[in-house]
């Protein structure tokens, strides 16, 4: 899933690849829980880092597994290791190698939803984002 610009400079010969392999290459939805229904596995191939990756998280509360690129956006999501597998190699071996680390324990990481869940809320939850910002503000009235 990505926006139709960068789809559209993906060469036919690449898109023949993906489609071949099973992979399915789709613009950007607003409404991305169509994709999250059908997925096994969410790829994140980008050395782009936002803040926090929202596509990361919802996967991960979800119990989709994720094989992502290492970037300062996702690297926090992955510290306990039970959201996917990432990797610092820029190269396409690099993210090939991660997904088939998932794939070919596939139970491992669709076993995990439960603590992954749990994970992901207690760090990125209404209840622990009410928190740090609370903190934040108390740390300004004293100052």
């Amino acid at each position: 899933v990505a926006p139709s610009k960068d789809i559209e400079l993906l060469s036919k010969d690449l898109k023949t690849f993906l489609k071949n392999k099973h992979f399915v290459v789709e613009k950007y939805l607003k409404d991305p829980l169509s994709y999250y229904c059908s997925a096994l596995l969410v790829v994140l191939p980008t050395t782009y880092g936002e803040g926090l990756s929202r596509v990361a998280l919802e996967s991960g509360l979800l119990g989709i597994p994720v094989a992502a690129m290492n970037n300062r956006g996702i690297s926090s999501l992955f510290m306990d290791g039970i959201l996917g597998e990432i990797t610092l190699d820029k190269e396409p071996y690099g993210m090939t190698k991660i997904i088939k680390k998932i794939i070919d324990d596939y139970s491992t990481y669709s076993d995990l939803s439960d603590l992954t869940y749990k994970n992901l809320a207690d760090k990125y939850g209404d209840e622990a984002s009410t928190s740090s910002v609370l903190k934040i503000l108390e740390k300004l009235n004293t100052q």
